[in-house]
């Protein structure tokens, strides 16, 4: 069972998926820390853990629909990941909504690099592997997305109706 810690941060919804999770990926439902990772546009909750002294993220979804579709999301980041151009994939469930992968942790892209032409060579290298990977799967119809974030914003009622 998760620490008191841990479950005042992750929603009750999702506490029996986290730990199904942890027990898959690692063996154990301990996790030694966990922090709220905050500053994208994602609607998804995202924690920096710690497992057996090793930093992952974990990422809960929490709203499901055409653009935030888990199945698509999981398929892409697989494919990204097998192709070795983004952090590994420990464990992702399409019903849970739920993936943990490796954490990364954020330097300057231009501090890795002796020159600009080595950042542009490996530039072009992932780009170039990254059209080799299968084709990810198509998101929804552009104007059919249009639609859905106009009623999404009309649903919030931010402005009056006139």
């Amino acid at each position: 069972m998760l620490h008191s810690a841990v479950q005042s941060l992750i929603p009750a919804t999702k506490l029996e998926a986290v730990e199904k999770a942890l027990q898959t990926a690692f063996q154990t439902t301990h996790m030694e820390d966990i922090t709220l990772l905050t500053g994208g546009l994602s609607t998804a909750l995202v924690y920096k853990i710690t497992v057996s002294g090793r930093p992952y993220v974990l990422r809960l979804a929490m709203q499901t629909d055409a653009f935030r579709d888990p199945a698509r999301y999981f398929t892409c980041i697989n494919i990204a990941a097998g192709a070795g151009i983004t952090p590994a994939v420990h464990y992702s469930s399409v019903e849970d909504a739920l993936s943990i992968t490796d954490f990364i942790d954020a330097v300057p892209l231009r501090g890795n690099f002796a020159s600009a032409d080595e950042l542009l060579a490996t530039l072009a290298g992932v780009v170039r592997s990254l059209h080799a990977t299968p084709l990810f799967p198509k998101l929804i119809h552009y104007l059919d997305g249009i639609d859905m974030l106009i009623a999404q914003f009309h649903s919030l009622h931010i402005l009056p109706e006139s």
